[in-house]
């Protein structure tokens, strides 16, 4: 069964034809015969001379957003490339006026391809896809079909931006005094860090002048978000020294809204013990034959969080 795929990206099952010239277009494209002289009419020469005609293959998939099927049809044939697999894709334009999106779409359906070819071969590799839009207006074609154009003014600068390696941002190797130099963003690294470092504790000390930083420009919610990530990720039981270091780092202020956040994470966590241990007591009871009403009563639990434990003891006892 054919696939095609709305615009979220989700596939659906059901592709319609929804026109006599989408049938026509369809008998057609789907015999091999048809679509090797096509090929040869249609693709640029060189193009055409660096696939394997021998290797086509039809795909029964559609990757054209539901809402605009009464506007397109699609075919895609799975070939060769210089001996490198790959697609060739071809969108039918049935529109009277050229579309000014459809550079556009056509770059969004062929990273569909992409990701489809992923997902059924099970590769990380990329195959090779090439684009065609068959147009049926009876006016000449006008529109760009350059991607980049659809940057106007700046085309070059997308190019460079898009078609490049892209760069990659490392907490590791940089130079400290670069990281001196910019203290928030420098903070930030410094903090990724110290999940490697031997010594939490130790490392800790030396983010000093950053935290001394981030207090002076009234970064407040920053060193509240610090203090969270050290507690939640790196505290081992250690959750009051790093209360203590980073309090003694900045000013009484900031350091007093730390002891307020450490209070509060003190008691979420008894609270959650707390809960666990009704939760342990009204499983024991149930489990024990006790009614669902009574074990309530008793508890407090709600009626869902009673019905999720009951399924609970039902897996486990399975």
């Amino acid at each position: 069964m054919s696939q095609s795929f709305n615009s979220d990206n989700k596939e659906d099952e059901r592709h319609v034809v929804h026109n006599p010239y989408d049938s026509l277009f369809k008998a057609f494209m789907s015999n091999i015969a048809v679509a090797k002289d096509f090929f040869a009419l249609q693709l640029p020469a060189d193009i055409f001379q660096r696939i394997n005609t021998d290797k086509l293959f039809l795909c029964p998939q559609s990757f054209i957003d539901n809402h605009l099927k009464h506007k397109h049809v699609d075919v895609l044939y799975r070939t060769e490339f210089d001996h490198r697999e790959g697609y060739i894709y071809i969108l039918t334009e049935q529109q009277t006026q050229s579309d000014p999106k459809m550079s556009f779409r056509i770059m969004q359906y062929v990273m569909r391809i992409i990701e489809h070819h992923q997902k059924q071969f099970k590769t990380h590799q990329y195959p090779l896809v090439y684009p065609l839009i068959y147009y049926v207006g009876k006016r000449p074609y006008t529109c760009s079909t350059d991607f980049y154009d659809g940057f106007g003014q700046h085309k070059s600068l997308a190019k460079e931006l898009l078609t490049n390696p892209f760069p990659v941002a490392q907490i590791t190797g940089v130079d400290e005094q670069k990281l001196q130099e910019h203290p928030l963003a420098g903070a930030l690294a410094k903090i990724y860090q110290l999940a490697y470092a031997r010594d939490v504790m130790v490392d800790l000390l030396k983010l000093e002048s950053f935290f001394r930083y981030m207090d002076s420009q009234g970064h407040a919610d920053l060193l509240i978000s610090v203090v969270q990530f050290l507690l939640n990720n790196l505290g081992k039981g250690d959750a009051e020294k790093i209360i203590t270091i980073v309090s003694h780092m900045v000013s009484k202020e900031a350091g007093g809204n730390m002891l307020t956040l450490a209070d509060k994470m003190k008691q979420k966590a008894m609270n959650q013990g707390l809960v666990q241990g009704i939760q342990i007591v009204a499983k024991k009871l149930l489990a024990e034959g006790m009614s669902e009403t009574w074990v309530i009563k008793v508890t407090g639990l709600s009626s869902d969080e009673i019905n999720h434990l009951k399924k609970d003891l039902c897996e486990t006892q399975h």
